[in-house]
């Protein structure tokens, strides 16, 4: 159940709760998210990128790296309303695209694996080795 914050009026109750509710129930279902829930876990030897993306299936899905950014962008297919044998009661699963970029450094970029299972993707960055400086030694003369 929702709660919605209640102020003292002396209008009729029924009235403000019906009002209310509507304005609830809109604020709710017509939200749609520009972004997408992403963890960041550090493996040890590597990053992992877990982002929710339900209802996409991997065709909608594109991973993409251009220099130093990483960018990550879904989209369903429009549906044509037009069509006549389909007739919405109530529509709330959006269409539309999402895209979330991120900046990397310090990864192996040539070793990245990305993989889609139960709309959730996972973009596995491994990290770059370090590399120690050489140590050269001279002659002194």
């Amino acid at each position: 159940m929702f709660l919605t914050p209640m102020t003292h009026r002396t209008a009729p109750v029924f009235s403000d709760l019906f009002r209310d509710f509507d304005r609830m129930e809109k604020a709710f279902f017509e939200h749609e998210p520009s972004v997408f829930a992403t963890d960041i876990l550090d493996t040890g030897d590597s990053y992992r990128l877990d982002m929710e993306l339900p209802g996409f299936k991997k065709e909608e899905i594109k991973v993409s790296l251009e220099g130093k950014y990483l960018t990550v962008s879904a989209e369903h297919a429009e549906v044509d309303e037009k069509d006549d044998s389909v007739r919405y009661l109530r529509r709330e699963r959006r269409t539309g695209s999402v895209t979330r970029s991120f900046t990397l450094s310090g990864i192996d970029t040539e070793a990245i694996e990305v993989v889609h299972e139960n709309g959730v993707l996972s973009i596995i960055l491994p990290k770059t080795k370090p590399i120690k400086p050489e140590v050269k030694e001279f002659e002194i003369r």
